[in-house]
């Protein structure tokens, strides 16, 4: 029955009966029929037993029944009895699917097409559904590169025991590749270098080459924005045409591209009312195009955007910048004219965030640089929006503006968070180039009761390490600024072959804010170091030291961070430390040195999410007092896994006289490492790198020109977010290294 006959079959009821006795309105009694789904149809009734009948809730439910998606026809009416109404369901079942089939398929698995299908044996059958899934399969085949398959479909139904057969024939055809693009009307460009702009390419070792007519309408796009990237302001793709083979396996593009002249910029003009916000020539400034550049259109958009940004940092954020670009056709140049229609300035009248079910509010509001009250200020606000983010908190981080009712000066700035899992109990193993395999049992807290602090405990044991640690941190002292922390360990390094190297010890730290990206750090360090086990071949720069030493130093470290996200994905910024270590003297301890380091990285986002980071490194120490000479445990080591990668660990310094030598450290190291960033898929990146460093006993010895070098590519795959399992294989140009490369395992990032 359908469902206007129905619906007017309840209005007949409805006239026949009428509407006037509240007894009769009464319902006394729910009679389902055609099916043994009494409940699930009673349930999402809104007509109930001993509620009132009304016209509107008849006509609702009937909708609610059908959009259960069991049944093909429903049926209401209502008949008057003794007590009252009684309201009549009458449903007919959907035939069930009892089962699918995949004819024709050889090149496809068949769990593949079910999942892409969606069906599932006993779900009720919908002839919609079944043509969205003949598309569906359709489509995958495409994506596979099967460009000609055909996705046809038949049912055989049992209508004895209402079960329905669904069968899918399949002509798969032959499995197509693109095997040659080719531009023509080309004098600017060579084909590989607009093949390079492109998502769509020719099948090659790893490359399959499929087509799919989306991604090259986009490649379309892509190619005319680098021609106008390039001063062709009149480009186009003028055609293009697709043909196969006899065989109808081989694909071949042909793009016919409309390059057009070349043009420069010749000038800007500016139109705008208030002179007070920015004068000409500031705006001029902010114009990276100059006259006679080839016109860069992407550039001219950026500009743009740089303008909006500076009229937002102070306040202006519905500034309107449009820009409109006029070409000379006879001249072959574009000039550019830029409107600014300014708005009032905006101000912050409250801030807020949502999402936060387990962070307090306060630990958010903290980082936030802008105050209530204030003008609105872009530059404020992102730097607010890192800081957030690098709490390692929150998967997203959302700002947004809401009208102030009455206040149209006033925005309602509101930040909408997603978090992320903070707390870990783990319980595994790990391997690293430098520890080997050990085994790991650890509880930790990066966001200890939603207030941003964090708490750690952890056991590391095998057979080269055993170590126990138990930090705290707070991040805001007491309500200021000022953050401290403190750790107590006991560890046992014995991966050096020659000896253990014992320690136990704690710190203090605290860090007092020099700037809204600089901080001084001051960390009070007292440890207990037990060098044993000494091999009898080793010579006295080790052996000297075997026994109980005590370490009571002082470091101050100063530091400046600029990056945008102090995870594996920054993107720009810089970060720079300085720091002073003194031991022994007026702290006591029978250790005496002074240790200086100064590190600074760089980060530079080339393209898209190509990064370039370098860093460079540098430390010296030197002995004072009862040890004028520094013990070998307190210098610097370099080569290996964080350092100079392609060599083994530490053999790019000091080593003794014994056989095999062992390494006994430098007075003085310089470091250096450059990576090249870029995604691979989803939580996997890529790095290419080169390494340069060494240490020396002094600093006089230091030769630039033959400072060991190495080079390699790695993986970087983030877990949760903010953890990081790397991967490398670096080889080494030095004679000190590891013949045929090196593999490198470690958790966390080099720099």
């Amino acid at each position: 029955m359908k469902k206007t006959v129905l619906i007017a079959v309840i209005g007949f009821y409805s006239l026949l009966f009428g509407e006037t006795s509240v007894l009769n309105n009464n319902i006394a009694k729910i009679i389902v029929k055609g099916t043994n789904r009494t409940e699930l149809i009673t349930s999402a009734m809104s007509l109930k037993v001993k509620s009132e009948y009304s016209e509107q809730k008849a006509t609702l439910d009937f909708k609610k029944i059908f959009s259960l998606g069991y049944f093909s026809d429903v049926e209401l009416a209502k008949d008057l009895s003794p007590d009252g109404l009684e309201i009549i369901v009458t449903v007919k079942e959907k035939p069930v699917i009892e089962e699918i089939v995949f004819n024709g398929i050889k090149e496809v698995g068949k769990g593949d097409l079910e999942t892409e299908a969606g069906f599932v044996k006993g779900d009720p059958f919908d002839l919609a559904a079944l043509i969205k899934a003949a598309a569906k399969l359709s489509a995958k085949y495409k994506e596979k590169g099967y460009l000609l398959a055909t996705v046809a479909y038949e049912t055989k139904e049992d209508e004895k025991n209402n079960k329905v057969k669904i069968i899918f024939n399949i002509a798969e055809g032959r499995h197509m590749y693109i095997a040659k693009i080719k531009f023509t009307g080309l004098k600017n460009f060579t084909e590989s270098a607009l093949k390079g702009k492109m998502e769509t390419s020719e099948a090659a070792f790893l490359v399959s080459g499929n087509l799919n007519n989306e991604t090259l309408e986009r490649d379309f796009l892509k190619l005319v924005a680098y021609y106008k990237s390039e001063g062709f302001f009149f480009a186009n793709i003028k055609s293009h045409k697709i043909t196969y083979d006899d065989l109808k396996e081989k694909i071949f593009i042909e793009i016919t591209v409309d390059e057009g002249d070349q043009y420069r910029f010749s000038e800007v003009n500016f139109s705008f009312t208030n002179e007070k916000i920015y004068k000409e020539e500031e705006l001029r400034a902010a114009f990276s195009l100059k006259k006679g550049d080839i016109f860069n259109y992407d550039m001219f958009q950026r500009d743009l955007d740089k303008i909006r940004y500076m009229y937002s940092e102070k306040g202006f954020i519905e500034t309107e910048v449009t820009g409109e670009p006029y070409s000379d056709k006879e001249k072959k140049t574009v000039a550019v004219s830029v409107k600014i229609k300014e708005s009032g300035v905006f101000y912050i009248d409250k801030i807020r965030v949502e999402g936060n079910y387990k962070t307090k509010d306060y630990v958010l509001l903290r980082e936030i640089k802008i105050k209530e009250g204030e003008a609105f200020d872009s530059s404020k606000i992102r730097k607010s929006l890192e800081s957030i983010y690098n709490l390692g908190f929150f998967e997203e981080v959302n700002p947004g503006l809401l009208p102030v009712p009455d206040k149209p000066d006033r925005r309602e700035m509101v930040l909408t968070v997603k978090e992320r899992q903070t707390g870990q109990l783990q319980l595994g193993a790990n391997f690293s180039s430098l520890d080997g395999l050990t085994g790991m049992l650890s509880v930790s807290e990066n966001n200890f009761l939603g207030q941003g602090q964090r708490l750690s405990v952890s056991w590391e044991f095998g057979a080269s390490k055993q170590s126990y640690e138990l930090s705290f941190f707070e991040p805001w002292l007491m309500g200021s600024p000022i953050s401290a922390g403190a750790s107590l360990y006991n560890i046992l390094k014995a991966y050096y072959s020659d000896y253990r190297d014992k320690r136990i010890g704690g710190n203090l730290k605290f860090g007092l804010p020099v700037s809204d990206d600089a901080r001084l750090w001051l960390t009070y360090k007292f440890e207990q170091v037990n060098i044993e086990d000494v091999a009898l071949a080793l010579t006295n720069p080790i052996k000297s030291f075997v026994g109980l030493h005590d370490i009571s130093s002082l470091t101050a470290q100063w530091v400046q961070d600029t990056r945008d996200s102090i995870f594996f994905n920054t993107k720009r910024g810089y970060r720079l430390s300085a720091s002073i270590e003194y031991s022994g003297g007026l702290l006591l301890g029978d250790t005496n040195f002074t240790k200086y380091v100064l590190d600074a990285s760089t980060y530079y986002n080339l393209t898209g999410d190509l990064v370039l980071a370098v860093r460079g490194s540098t430390g010296y120490t030197t002995g004072f007092g009862s040890t004028p000479d520094v013990p070998f445990y307190e210098k610097f080591f370099v080569g290996g896994t964080d350092s100079v990668r392609g060599y083994a660990e530490r053999v790019l310094s000091p080593q003794d006289s014994s056989i095999p030598p062992s390494a006994i450290g430098g007075n003085f190291m310089a470091l250096g490492n450059a990576e090249l960033r870029f995604p691979i898929y989803g939580p996997i990146f890529g790095t290419a790198f080169f390494d340069a460093g060494k240490a020396w006993n002094n600093v006089s010895d230091f030769d630039i020109a033959n400072i060991p070098t190495s080079v390699g590519f790695g993986l970087r795959i983030m877990v949760g977010g903010a953890l990081m399992i790397r991967i490398d294989y670096g080889y080494g140009f030095d004679p000190l290294a590891t013949k045929g490369g090196q593999i490198h395992f470690n958790m966390g990032n080099i720099f």
